[in-house]
């Protein structure tokens, strides 16, 4: 458990939202989430464009976004995603948040509004590829995405690892992570033979799962287009 030092002026910003919170809560979304799997310790089902309107009241604070990123709410972690200053954010903390995160929707507003603005992306990612655990690949490859659909660059060695993926089990949360960045990388002259490669070992190692089964059918037909 983090403890947080108290500041008033902080702990009032944090009450303050809490209470814009509970006025747009949505029990009716957060029982959905709930069925469809996506479990948060407390989850107020407020949407995300009202938390972005509720973000957009504030400036960004480091400190208030810590605060609120240490509650065990899916909003307040949300907000402090949209709240954290992105040039205050270190490749240490960023790999920490992640290692934090407990649903694949809150590493998706992670990579895409706050880590995604981080200069030491390419580096991160590479990181992220070499934990052999689900939530870290999943977050390189959505990271990868967002990068690529933001700044559209020519790819470096850093990427490589992720070029490197029919021995991953393919589960739902991972396949549609990938699929972005793999067309992107396909369309790389120097990667297509070492893609195409990897998606027919994933089809000969993998015919037995229908997902892995799914990114291929889906890389082989937008591939083509």
């Amino acid at each position: 458990m983090t403890f947080l030092p108290y500041n008033q002026d902080v702990d009032a910003t944090v009450k303050e939202i809490m209470i814009k919170i509970r006025v747009a809560m949505n029990g009716v979304t957060s029982e959905l989430m709930s069925d469809r799997g996506v479990k948060y310790k407390t989850n107020f089902g407020v949407a995300f464009p009202d938390l972005q309107k509720i973000a957009q009241q504030y400036s960004p604070n480091e400190l208030v976004a810590t605060y609120l990123w240490h509650k065990s709410v899916r909003e307040t972690k949300i907000l402090a995603i949209l709240l954290y200053p992105a040039q205050a954010l270190t490749l240490e903390k960023s790999i920490t948040w992640i290692s934090d995160c407990d649903t694949v929707e809150l590493i998706e507003y992670l990579c895409a509004h706050l880590v995604v603005f981080t200069p030491f992306v390419p580096t991160l990612i590479t990181q992220l590829a070499r934990i052999s655990e689900e939530k870290q690949i999943i977050a390189a490859y959505t990271l990868a995405a967002h990068y690529c659909k933001r700044n559209k660059p020519e790819l470096t060695e850093e990427f490589s690892p992720l070029l490197s993926f029919s021995s991953i089990h393919i589960t739902a949360k991972l396949a549609q992570s990938m699929l972005y960045f793999l067309l992107y990388a396909y369309q790389k002259n120097e990667f297509k033979e070492n893609i195409i490669n990897e998606m027919q070992n994933l089809k000969k190692n993998q015919s037995e799962n229908h997902l892995a089964m799914w990114l291929y059918t889906e890389f082989e037909a937008l591939s083509q287009d």
